[in-house]
């Protein structure tokens, strides 16, 4: 099976073998995009699981999370930012990074992250999803975090489980558990990477992001990151 992909909207659906390769003009925003390959496997329920190859450049977008060594959301407004020890923080910013996979039918609003919370066993992040074109069941994000030297941290994840209409957005308001051992090295947290990692359509059918274009953009920004890191080690439903 081939899928189409929209530059523009980021519209996709699946189409003929024969038209891989070629450029075809977006039903639903009338510019052009790609066909591509992807691969379908079938699950135990009848469904589809389709796992894409990559397929398009992915779409990485970023934002100021904050400074660096403050907790609270953002390290802007809560009170409980203030450091323990009165030494101020540095002029640097923590770096909140998007990876939105246009074979997804689901993106980013908005470049997101998360912020430290009181407790160093809590981290939280508040986001909106867009729904493109497909009715959804749930949906899987998970953050990539590394420390001020971009070296990897840990990876969590978060899962929203309910009626998700097409064209809509939705909000997603988590606390995940990190069970950090110190404050102190809560504060040494720098970037976090988010992407949707899998989806389950509303007629049963799993879409998984393409892991080997989004590792590929992680070693962008640390040349160590390794495929298994990639695993969740901490999830809320």
């Amino acid at each position: 099976m081939a899928l189409f992909l929209c530059d523009a909207c980021a519209h996709s659906q699946a189409v003929d073998d024969k038209h891989i390769g070629k450029k075809a003009t977006c039903p639903k925003c009338k510019r052009t995009g790609l066909v591509a390959t992807s691969i379908t496997v079938e699950n135990n329920l009848g469904g589809s699981s389709i796992i894409q190859q990559r397929t398009a450049l992915m779409h990485i977008r970023k934002q100021s999370g904050g400074r660096v060594g403050l907790v609270g959301m953002s390290g802007r407004t809560d009170p409980a930012a203030k450091n323990s020890d009165h030494v101020e923080p540095p002029q640097l910013d923590r770096e909140w990074i998007v990876i939105d996979d246009p074979a997804m039918p689901v993106r980013f609003q908005s470049p997101t992250g998360i912020w430290i919370g009181a407790s160093k066993d809590y981290v939280c992040s508040k986001f909106d999803l867009l729904i493109k074109d497909s009715d959804l069941a749930a949906i899987e994000v998970r953050f990539v975090l590394f420390d001020i030297w971009w070296e990897f941290v840990t990876t969590l994840a978060a899962d929203t489980i309910q009626d998700m209409k097409a064209d809509s957005v939705c909000t997603i308001d988590k606390m995940l558990n990190w069970h950090c051992v110190s404050q102190a090295v809560a504060k040494t947290h720098y970037a976090s990477v988010g992407y949707v990692s899998r989806v389950r359509l509303a007629d049963g059918t799993l879409i998984k992001a393409d892991c080997d274009a989004i590792v590929g953009e992680l070693r962008q920004l640390s040349g160590a990151f390794a495929a298994e890191q990639l695993r969740s080690i901490a999830a809320v439903k």
